[in-house]
């Protein structure tokens, strides 16, 4: 039987920051990815205003 794990206790944080090229890389990117992600809400939710 498998436990359950949490995602920060996995060690995938570390590596993906790691990956990205430090703490600072990562949080930039992070920001970037949440910025892109409202710009498809705002685009989305002005599409089902016009249908």
């Amino acid at each position: 039987m498998s436990s359950y794990r949490k995602w920060r206790e996995s060690g995938h944080l570390e590596r993906a920051i790691e990956t990205a090229g430090g703490v600072e890389a990562f949080e930039d990117e992070v920001h970037h990815l949440r910025q892109e992600t409202q710009v498809w809400r705002l685009a989305e939710m002005r599409k089902r205003r016009i249908s």
